[in-house]
């Protein structure tokens, strides 16, 4: 692999010479690269290469550097898990169970490649992995449903994270794009967000523990507790939820708002496009609105 000197057959482990054609994956042979392609074309990519991660599994590693905005991944689905057949339950307890029972009963069916894709992803539910228990564990949503996919679930979780998933229903019959969100250096692991950011670390890690158990361990979980920090992410969400309100009634309040939540988003040092965008798109609807030309150019 690319990020380590030597070169060792994907397949056998055996010293290697050879090259994937799409990617830096190293094979000893012809017939090794043809044995490993039924697995390995799920996690092919000259961008990424995924890697074990002391004490988290499995994580994502760059290959090379990376800007924001740059696509790291283009992903296909393994297996969707369609809402329809459980839609119509009458308690999210019932939800759950229907949506448990229909992936135990799907992904068994899957071309057996794809099954074993699925199979080898993780389960923090039980000892032994089960579909519904791995579905559980690494579901990404897509629209109202939930899909797996092979190498996207391999990214581990980050309150300041690198990059950002999107759901392109239109590319290809559906795509997850994965783009970074801030410059990624070659041989960094790179992390997603997988759950609300915007909270006191005592919430964010009660909420990681309880749905994906672990307790995370993120440059904002790992530094110094630091209460006006909780502080600045709890008025972040207040100002983002009650913005909705405000722009129905008054636009000069509603622009302050805008302003102060880029103010805090810069000072908790989450000032990345991603983050800032809407905000700034925001305020200048909002300044156009009064009148504010100035403030609307700024």
């Amino acid at each position: 692999r690319s990020v380590r000197a030597k070169m060792i057959c994907l397949h056998c482990s055996e010293p290697a010479s050879k090259r994937c054609a799409k990617c830096p994956e190293s094979f000893c042979s012809r017939e090794c690269q043809v044995a490993a392609w039924p697995s390995h074309k799920f996690t092919c990519s000259a961008n990424v290469v995924v890697q074990p991660v002391e004490g988290s599994g499995m994580g994502v590693f760059a290959r090379r550097a990376f800007a924001p905005g740059d696509m790291l991944v283009r992903e296909k689905p393994l297996f969707i898990n369609s809402s329809d057949g459980w839609q119509a339950a009458r308690s999210q307890e019932e939800a759950e169970a229907m949506m448990a029972s229909q992936v135990d009963i799907q992904v068994p069916l899957l071309p057996e490649a794809r099954r074993a894709a699925v199979m080898q992803l993780a389960d923090v539910y039980s000892t032994q992995a089960t579909p519904a228990g791995i579905a559980w564990t690494n579901s990404i949503p897509v629209g109202d449903d939930g899909a797996l996919f092979a190498l996207s679930a391999r990214f581990n979780h980050s309150c300041s994270p690198s990059a950002r998933w999107c759901w392109r229903p239109d590319l290809d019959g559906g795509c997850l794009l994965i783009f970074a969100v801030r410059p990624i250096a070659a041989g960094e692991q790179i992390t997603v967000a997988y759950s609300k950011r915007f909270a006191t670390r005592e919430d964010r890690m009660r909420r990681l523990q309880e749905q994906f158990k672990f307790t995370c361990a993120c440059p904002l979980c790992s530094a110094p507790l630091d209460p006006e920090a909780d502080r600045r992410f709890v008025e972040i969400q207040r100002l983002i939820d009650a913005m909705p309100g405000a722009c129905q009634g008054d636009h000069a309040e509603a622009l302050d708002m805008s302003e102060r939540t880029l103010q805090l988003l810069v000072e908790a040092g989450l000032d990345t496009p991603i983050t800032m965008g809407p905000c700034h798109y925001e305020a200048y609807q909002l300044a156009t609105s009064i009148g504010h030309k100035a403030k609307a150019k700024d």
